[in-house]
């Protein structure tokens, strides 16, 4: 894997849970240096060892991109990745209020849907376990 200091052998592991019974549905081990390329992946592999898509995922924000947003629309999968671009913990910024038109993109949409009661309730749930 490429680092600041040259390359170092080393992998990034990858782990899928279901969030009731917090067994682990899919996993895979590779040399990607990031996870924006992992959703597709995993997402295989929690169909390939559950047998089915799952209905929802919640991801941390190295997996927010607009073709994995893509993704989960074209699988009819409800998302919630993290936006990035903010400090841990740290409170989302406002952004704009009215409908949101097709045209925004999907990163955007995912800042706004962060920002609603819903996501406070999914989040919420899963910090309690």
């Amino acid at each position: 894997m490429k680092a600041a200091d040259g390359f170092l052998q080393t992998y990034n592991a990858q782990t899928a849970e279901e969030a009731d019974f917090q067994l682990i549905v899919g996993q895979a081990v590779t040399q990607a240096v990031n996870d924006k390329q992992q959703l597709g992946p995993m997402l295989q592999a929690v169909e390939a060892h559950s047998g089915q898509k799952p209905a929802q995922i919640l991801a941390d924000s190295a997996y927010s991109s607009e073709p994995n947003l893509a993704q989960l629309e074209e699988d009819h999968i409800e998302g919630f990745i993290a936006p990035g671009g903010r400090a841990h913990g740290a409170k989302p910024p406002c952004c704009a209020r009215g409908q949101v038109r097709k045209a925004t993109p999907r990163v955007e949409r995912m800042r706004r849907k962060f920002q609603s009661k819903t996501r406070t309730a999914i989040y919420a749930a899963q910090g309690n376990r």
